[in-house]
């Protein structure tokens, strides 16, 4: 706005021209300036997502990382990091980048494929290619970005109306009509109540009675079965098998079963896309509503009358905690340190290969993924006749037996809208949904303890039995008796999400940085874990917060205090212990 003469430019120019050093140390500043200001626009772009349509939104929930100097070093400073308590938004690039990572077995990358969806979600061929164009990927065999694929799956879930949380952790579950969004699923908390009663707890179970006389075994189930579990006195766990040698099943009562239902999970396009926002850890209102039958209900949960909400509540919580355990339990099934639980727990001798024995567990985990949001309840089943409720009893659920150790979907009984299932024994309804018998024993015990009685329940209806329950005997069986025992399934179970979220953090991390002028805590830093400069520095100091727990940090992982006796054989006395699995 100024203007000199060129006479006046010249001198001004001699003058500072006199003062060299004065003038290259500006020159120094300036370009310091720049570089911070190139570094600063690098970092922060961290925490921008993916462009999609030529749009962007920006995450104001993550922390900005700048250099700084204090003391002066020249040190990183955490600037603007998340409070405690707070969540990650929807498809956070912290969470993506982490689960990306477990999708390629511990490989960097951004990117993902159909294939490694498909094996951890059990599904076949043509689910899986209707799946894929509904996210918007026409080609099958298309690799798309992970934030992508987690924003294709958020966007195909509300344009299908299905309810979203707000943030990432939380989960959203209805009752009476209202949805309720306030369910701490943080993948710590559920591996953490995953192993929260594990001590041993011995009991004496019920006997069990040969197939039906004159029947033949490759015509009739081998009768029909109660499987019930007790609380014990320290809040484990116990099962209780009782086998009905007058039942056999009634004509057409049995499902007739598809030829691909051992090879893979009939999983819809949304239900798909809802177990994939749950790899991301989001955790939307399910799409089917629970069944509740008893002495008081003949309605769905969502109308059940005001009476009955503070036990429906609780079935409704169970279920859903139920359901985003085993989601996290999938989702690090892909991460790096599952072969190792794998080879644990069902390594035996035999002849499935590893990638055979992978697809049968993920198939029984898939299983209770899916059918456990669209559970039948019968509660409380004390009245039921007849009934395994009664002292410690928890639940229970009625079955055909099933000769083989091959996965087996519980076929019948089967029992029609018009049937009693306080009255009849039931197994599935004739809409497909499995029953689960619950006790008020039940409404009394912990949380954990109620998730738990869901997933042994659930698990049962695909085939599992007790050959075996002691934590060190469960690695010596053959495969055939690992795969087909419950112990060695909620063993595995507990140690793939315990293996990747259940250690701790370094109690006093230290870090190359600091956190608004302070030493910074695991908690600040939940979403800078796969920073490029410091994500490695913040795993290794604080590997519970961001899931990247190694085998030998999992001292803690409780154990067995004493050897279990082996289950009994027909005609004994059996024992149970801890919160098994599948038992």
């Amino acid at each position: 706005r100024h203007w000199m003469s060129p006479s006046s430019f010249s001198q001004a120019l001699r003058v500072r021209l006199k003062d060299p050093f004065r003038m290259f140390a500006r020159l120094l500043r300036v370009l310091c300036l720049a570089a911070t200001y190139r570094e600063g626009a690098a970092t922060a772009a961290l925490d921008e997502p993916a462009c999609q349509g030529g749009t962007c939104e920006v995450d104001d929930t993550a922390a900005l990382l700048q250099r700084g100097s204090r003391g002066g070093g020249s040190s990183a400073e955490v600037i603007d990091t998340a409070s405690e308590g707070s969540r990650l938004r929807l498809c956070h690039h912290a969470i993506v980048q982490a689960q990306c990572r477990r999708f390629n077995a511990g490989i960097a990358t951004n990117k993902t494929d159909p294939s490694q969806i498909q094996a951890m979600i059990s599904v076949n061929d043509t689910v899986m290619a209707a799946l894929w164009i509904a996210l918007g990927f026409p080609d099958r065999k298309q690799h798309v970005h992970c934030m992508r694929l987690c924003n294709a799956a958020v966007h195909l879930l509300r344009r299908s109306g299905v309810h979203l949380p707000p943030t990432s952790d939380v989960g959203c579950y209805k009752v009476k009509g209202h949805i309720k969004c306030d369910l701490d699923v943080r993948p710590q908390r559920l591996a953490a109540d995953a192993t929260s009663g594990t001590e041993v707890i011995p009991d004496r179970g019920s006997r069990e009675l040969g197939p039906p006389s004159g029947s033949k075994e490759e015509s009739l189930p081998a009768g029909l079965a109660m499987v019930s579990f007790d609380l014990g006195p320290h809040g484990g766990l116990r099962p209780r098998w009782r086998r009905h040698h007058h039942a056999t099943p009634a004509a057409g009562q049995r499902v007739q079963q598809r030829q691909d239902r051992a090879s893979s999970c009939p999983y819809t396009i949304i239900e798909a896309a809802l177990l994939i926002c749950n790899f991301f850890r989001i955790f939307p209102l399910s799409a089917e509503n629970v069944q509740v039958s008893g002495l008081r209900h003949n309605t769905s949960l969502v109308q059940a009358p005001a009476a009955e909400e503070d036990d429906d509540l609780m079935i409704a919580r169970a279920t859903f905690l139920a359901q985003a355990y085993i989601s996290v339990v999938i989702s690090a099934m892909a991460d790096r340190n599952a072969g190792t639980y794998r080879r644990a727990w069902f390594g035996g001798f035999g002849s499935m290969t590893n990638s055979q024995v992978r697809d049968r567990i993920a198939l029984t985990m898939n299983f209770i993924q899916k059918h456990l949001g669209a559970v039948h309840f019968v509660h409380p089943a004390d009245g039921a006749r007849p009934t395994s409720c009664g002292g410690t009893t928890v639940g229970f659920v009625w079955k055909w037996v099933h000769r083989g150790n091959e996965y087996h979907e519980t076929e019948g009984p089967v029992c029609s809208a018009r049937d009693d299932p306080m009255t009849k024994q039931c197994a599935i309804d004739e809409n497909g949904r499995y029953f689960i018998y619950l006790c008020r024993r039940w409404y009394d015990s912990p949380e954990s303890w109620r998730v738990a009685t869901l997933v042994h329940e659930a698990a049962h209806h695909t085939g599992p039995r007790d050959v075996e329950y002691d934590k060190h005997k469960v690695q010596r069986l053959s495969q055939a008796d690992q795969l087909n025992n419950a112990a060695n399934y909620q063993y595995f179970a507990e140690a793939v999400a315990h293996g990747t979220w259940g250690c701790a953090d370094n109690t006093n991390p230290r870090f190359s940085f600091t956190c608004n002028h302070k030493a910074c805590r695991c908690w600040e830093l939940a979403d800078s874990c796969e920073h490029p400069s410091f994500g490695s520095q913040i795993q290794e100091e604080c590997p519970g917060t961001c899931g990247h727990c190694k085998v030998d940090q999992l001292k803690d992982v409780p154990m067995p205090s004493a050897s279990a006796p082996a289950p009994a054989r027909a005609g004994e006395a059996s024992s149970g212990w801890g919160w098994g699995w599948m038992r």
